[in-house]
């Protein structure tokens, strides 16, 4: 059995670079770097870590996280892992390698945060629906000028009572960073090669890699999905959301039946060195 891990990063971060090393030794890694980083020397890393070629320029919120996985999953998915697990470059392990073989092992589903829209989390956006039905401008390298400008769109749009029109199919929504089984991916890719109006609908959306998986996942009536992203998010306590976690977070994620800690410093490695040196290496 052969497990994928599919990462999405901006920057070669030393956190990046540790939780590359640690996984390396019992995953294949595939590693989408943003664009507009620049070049890597691929000789600085384990030979089964794979920085894809067909890299584009990534903006937060932006359907080209939506291509940006996709082309994870399109570079991986012939060499056919038994499971194809999204993380960013800012996550990080709090299972060991085995643990995480070792649970996958004959186990043939998929783990995702999914439910249906609207989410009462995104009352915000329409319990998430505002997301597809409205038209975004999302290409800007400032998050900031990205959510003014959206909030300035999305009252105008709401005052004058514009709706885009969706595809005749029931959204599911949840986090993007899911635990997926080769039969998954493969009704994905089969989806999306079958239905390319579906890729088109994801244009001048606004996050929309928190949905296109989920729904595209439940218009099948065989695949098993289990509601659980196996991450430990803490969306609560701020002051950014997610938190980034610290040394201060050790007891609970130890304590935690998540495979991945989101989000972690990139260059702080305090919280991730104690996590190797006293829990997964244990």
């Amino acid at each position: 059995m052969r497990i994928a891990i599919l990462c999405i990063a901006h920057e070669l971060s030393p956190n990046l670079k540790l939780m590359l090393g640690n996984l390396s030794k019992d995953f294949d890694i595939y590693v989408h770097m943003d664009s507009k980083y620049g070049e890597i020397d691929e000789k600085d890393f384990p030979k089964n870590v794979f920085f894809i070629k067909n890299r584009i320029k990534v903006y937060w919120s932006d359907s080209s996280q939506i291509r940006a996985m996709y082309n994870l999953l399109e570079s991986s998915f012939n060499t056919n892992y038994s499971h194809y697990l999204f993380i960013s470059g800012a996550d990080f392990p709090i299972k060991s390698n085995q643990f995480i073989l070792d649970f996958f092992k004959d186990n043939k589903n998929s783990y995702l945060d999914i439910s249906p829209l609207p989410k009462v989390q995104w009352s915000s956006v329409g319990g998430g629906k505002d997301r597809f039905e409205k038209f975004w401008l999302t290409k800007f390298n400032n998050r900031k000028i990205t959510c003014i400008l959206g909030k300035i769109t999305l009252f105008v749009q709401k005052t004058i009572n514009f709706k885009r029109k969706s595809l005749p199919i029931e959204y599911y929504g949840g986090s993007n960073w899911s635990n997926l089984s080769h039969e998954a991916v493969a009704y994905i890719l089969d989806y999306l090669q079958t239905n390319p109006s579906f890729m088109e609908s994801t244009k001048y959306t606004f996050q929309m890699d928190e949905i296109w998986i989920q729904t595209i996942l439940k218009t099948s009536q065989h695949l098993e999905v289990i509601n659980n992203d196996l991450r430990y998010t803490d969306w609560v306590s701020g002051p950014d959301f997610p938190r980034t976690l610290d040394l201060k977070d050790y007891d609970l994620l130890t304590c935690s039946e998540a495979f991945f800690a989101r989000k972690v410093s990139s260059t702080n490695l305090s919280l991730q060195n104690k996590i190797l040196n006293n829990f997964i290496k244990k």
